[in-house]
């Protein structure tokens, strides 16, 4: 069976996936216990790993951040799945996890929930909070729209909010 390669860091370690050689980190402290697994990609783009459980003859497919943190749920901060350094991940509900969301594929604007709307010609902000679309504002000033993109995320979303790097450039307090 084929094992990971690893290069230390400072104060983290890059390993390398069994199945592409794509690259993931963890802390350095971290070692002993991953360093146990190979690890691979999973379907769903997270490192995953294989254990057997002697007692059920089973194997169960475990994330990387299942191993390292002991949280019902876990939220990686900067959306990286492949980021596992503990620093990085932190205890969050469903509904938190689904506001750390990224950008768009298709975002002209730069910012999530800021959209141009070419039959008004004018730039719109919106947000999902629970479940319900709220249209937030609509100007051809695409920085008063970001700025009330960014006011509804601290508001709805605290420590969530996908763009909170954003919020002192824009003087969100």
């Amino acid at each position: 069976m084929s094992k990971n390669k690893y290069i230390f860091c400072e104060d983290y370690v890059i390993g390398y996936s069994i199945t592409d050689n794509s690259e993931f980190y963890f802390d350095k402290t971290d070692y002993d216990l991953i360093s146990q697994y190979n690890w691979h990609n999973g379907s769903d783009n997270y490192i995953s790993t294989s254990i057997f459980n002697p007692q059920t003859k089973t194997w169960r497919d475990y994330k990387m951040h299942q191993l390292l943190v002991d949280y019902t749920l876990t939220d990686h901060i900067d959306r990286n799945q492949r980021n596992n350094r503990r620093n990085n991940l932190r205890p969050a509900s469903n509904r938190e996890n689904s506001q750390n969301i990224s950008k768009r594929c298709d975002n002209t604007s730069g910012i999530i929930g800021v959209t141009f709307d070419n039959r008004r010609n004018s730039w719109v902000a919106s947000i999902t909070v629970n479940g319900k679309h709220l249209y937030l504002k609509s100007s051809k000033d695409k920085e008063t729209v970001i700025k009330a993109r960014l006011e509804a995320e601290k508001k709805y979303f605290g420590e969530f909010a996908p763009q909170k790097h954003l919020f002192e450039q824009y003087q969100i307090e």
